[in-house]
């Protein structure tokens, strides 16, 4: 094969690679909305019409504060603005996103400050899962956001490197389903026993969805990519550290001190 041919068919492989690569983060990014609107509908989105109660116990809704609502809008405006930009992405759209990358920025910045101020909040009103106690369950939002802002600021430092930048934002974003797999787990919990219910059935779905992202990396460059390998890595091995630190003294302490 001549030099022409062979830069012909680098190019075929490279085109198809991100034409792959457009059409696996747009469908995950719609399949992440979907969990995050399956998991919140009977408690929050669609409280009134499915006759269910909030996370809090309310069949009517009343105790859902202004800070529940802003925390929804934040948290959704995130989910939505990522299918945004995958979206602009992929229709070779890079102004808009350039542009809508700062408005996800002040987003970020927003899901930082309202989710620690509810899951202290939800801590101080001892609301919590079965077998999990206010303060040991204080952990998981609150790891949760650090390990996001991480990611972000990560993604961001990385915005430059697409492929990295992507991957970056993709496990950020990861960690948002827990709350909304948690209780999907609970959901299914009766008919699928081996998904726990709770917190820990959150973190599976959203691993689930980082080995989705794995089987992708592996299928279609031959190798994990080194943003998978090592913030995948970080993901899960930080979910049962986590968990166990959820009950050391250090932690319950400084738990009492936040919710007071």
């Amino acid at each position: 094969m001549n030099h022409y041919g062979v830069t012909a068919m680098a190019t075929f492989i490279m085109t198809k690679r991100l034409n792959a690569e457009r059409l696996f983060f747009t469908g995950i990014s719609i399949a992440m909305v979907v969990v995050v609107f399956i998991g919140f509908s009977p408690t929050y989105f669609l409280l009134k019409y499915l006759h269910g109660t909030t996370s809090f116990g309310s069949k009517d809704g009343a105790n859902l504060t202004p800070l529940v609502h802003v925390h929804a809008v934040v948290f959704s405006a995130w989910m939505l603005l990522f299918v945004t930009q995958v979206s602009l992405i992929a229709k070779h759209r890079i102004d808009l996103h350039r542009i809508f990358g700062l408005v996800s920025t002040l987003v970020a910045v927003a899901i930082v400050v309202v989710g620690t101020e509810t899951a202290i909040m939800a801590g101080r009103l001892g609301h919590h899962p079965p077998g999990w106690s206010s303060r040991a369950f204080l952990l998981i939002p609150l790891s949760n956001i650090i390990l996001f802002s991480g990611f972000v600021i990560a993604g961001f430092a990385n915005r430059r490197q697409g492929d990295n930048h992507k991957r970056l934002m993709l496990i950020a974003t990861f960690g948002l389903l827990i709350p909304p797999g948690a209780r999907i787990a609970r959901m299914l919990h009766h008919t699928l026993n081996f998904l726990p219910a709770g917190p820990i059935g959150g973190m599976i779905i959203a691993d689930i969805f980082l080995m989705t992202l794995v089987s992708f990396d592996v299928a279609n460059r031959g190798r994990l990519h080194p943003a998978t390998l090592w913030g995948g890595g970080l993901f899960l091995v930080l979910q049962p550290l986590h968990i166990m630190f959820a009950s050391t003294p250090l932690w319950q302490g400084f738990a009492q001190t936040l919710i007071g």
